[in-house]
């Protein structure tokens, strides 16, 4: 009898941590696909298109409650959408590796998001984005982290974006100094490539809801590449 209950409890533990499993990473699948359509948008747009057309084909950013409209003294107006995903849990789970890591084998994934776009006088004069999810290693400075972002022809050093001045470059990879393998910071201009802008606004996220993600190169691997 005592072996039949242990049976039953052992397969209700079973199942639920089945349904937990499949919860989060249906959970991050589906975030996955909205970052992505995000991104695909945000890949299509020019440097000088209309505030219209830009908001037309950037829809998460156009429509609905989330976006938020920030003005921007003397550098006209900002549209970003940050999404940030289970931050009190999160913060719980780091501070107990084996807890954190059983999570993250199940499928826990902490993520945050933003895709901006800049506009003066109508026209898009920024755009770019903020992408960090959680690795295994659990520890803060192990999150796969990418910034991507425009900048004027004529940029020197851009702060969150390179590590030193354009100097002419139209697209310009830089990794920070202290963690190279988790955080890959791509600054591109009007004139860069258009299939090397492409590439830095796809990146695959697919690691998210699958083994999970391990390096910014995992990222962006044709960017990181360069």
């Amino acid at each position: 009898m005592t072996s039949r209950v242990a049976i039953a409890v052992y397969c209700v533990v079973i199942a639920l941590l089945v349904v937990v499993a499949l919860y989060v990473r249906i959970e991050s699948f589906l975030f996955v696909r909205r970052t992505q359509a995000t991104l695909n948008a945000l890949a299509s747009v020019r440097l000088g298109d209309s505030r219209s057309d830009v908001l037309k084909t950037v829809r998460a950013l156009g429509t609905g409650e989330g976006p938020k409209l920030v003005a921007i003294a003397g550098a006209g107006e900002k549209y970003s959408r940050f999404e940030q995903h289970r931050d009190p849990i999160e913060w719980f789970l780091v501070h107990d590796l084996r807890l954190y890591q059983f999570a993250y084998v199940l499928g826990f994934r902490y993520w945050e998001f933003e895709p901006y776009l800049v506009f003066e006088n109508d026209k898009l004069k920024n755009y770019g984005y903020f992408f960090r999810t959680s690795s295994a290693a659990g520890k803060y400075a192990t999150w796969p982290t990418v910034r991507v972002g425009s900048v004027p022809v004529d940029a020197g050093y851009v702060p969150f974006l390179t590590n030193g001045p354009i100097d002419g470059k139209n697209f310009v990879v830089s990794r920070v100094w202290k963690w190279p393998k988790y955080e890959l910071h791509v600054a591109f201009t009007g004139t860069a490539p258009r299939q090397a802008v492409e590439d830095a606004f796809n990146p695959k996220l697919t690691c998210m809801w699958l083994s999970g993600c391990n390096s910014a190169d995992e990222l962006l691997p044709n960017v990181g590449a360069d």
